[in-house]
């Protein structure tokens, strides 16, 4: 076991004694301690005063580790670096939100000045001029043509049917012939399935797909601007019926005529 003095009041053989504190004498003179004494290191096994040797004069202990920190002291492992890859992603991801949602919130802010924004005048006025020109019912008048087409009849014929496209009883099968017209400066369209067949009753009838018109039937189609198609289309009316009009009704033309 070690042992240990206290240097105040003992001292090895052939050691300088340690420093004696200040008498009263000195204070009352006003007379200062030694800068020595007052900023002696000391050890930190047995308190000793280092007097500027290598080692404590008490215990022997080394002076570096006397002036050093305490034996037995821990001192935690440094922390480990984190990995600025993480930091990175989280930078990416963050810009990349901010801009989705920038995004977002101009988006919004556009869609809502164009609700609140009123339609310009020549917007307006082009719209109603438009809607002028479209169908809206059928029309009383007879005409056969519209700003867009002409339709004229060359003739009908009638038929009892085929054999595999027998007419009904009390209704026989009527054969019209056309010509369509384009009168626009633009490309305009034809379909077979516009017309209808009205009899006396005001039964409207769609145009029929049989073999009795295979070779002329009119189908379907576009026209350049005064370009033509001639082409039948076939119909189920009752038998000897002759109040037939046609109607052609779509999205542009609104056209109708008796079938004489």
């Amino acid at each position: 076991m070690e042992e240990f003095y206290d240097n105040r009041n003992s001292c090895q053989p052939g050691e300088n004694p340690p420093p004696e504190p200040a008498s009263a004498e000195q204070e009352a003179a006003g007379e200062e301690t030694p800068q020595t004494e007052r900023e002696a290191a000391r050890c930190v096994r047995c308190g000793a005063v280092l007097l500027g040797g290598d080692v404590c004069p008490m215990c022997g202990l080394p002076a570096g580790i006397s002036n050093a920190a305490p034996r037995y002291q821990y001192i935690p492992a440094p922390p480990p670096k984190k990995s600025s890859t993480k930091k990175v992603v989280l930078i990416v991801l963050a810009v990349v939100l901010g801009a989705v949602l920038l995004f977002s919130g101009c988006m919004a802010l556009l869609i809502g000045v164009a609700r609140n924004a009123e339609p310009s005048r020549s917007g307006v006025e082009e719209f109603d001029e438009y809607y002028d020109f479209l169908p809206h019912d059928f029309h009383l008048e007879y005409t056969n043509e519209s700003r867009y087409l002409r339709v004229e009849s060359l003739g009908t014929s009638r038929s009892d049917g085929t054999w595999d496209y027998p007419a009904p009883e009390g209704k026989e099968y009527v054969v019209v012939s056309l010509r369509i017209t384009n009168l626009y400066e633009d490309i305009m369209a034809y379909d077979a399935a516009n017309f209808e067949l009205c009899n006396s009753n005001g039964n409207l009838t769609p145009s029929l797909e049989t073999d009795l018109d295979t070779a002329t039937a009119l189908g379907y189609g576009r026209l350049l601007p005064d370009g033509f198609v001639e082409g039948t289309l076939v119909f189920l009316a009752p038998v000897g019926e002759t109040d037939l009009v046609l109607y052609l009704n779509d999205y542009t033309n609104s056209i109708c005529f008796p079938l004489l």
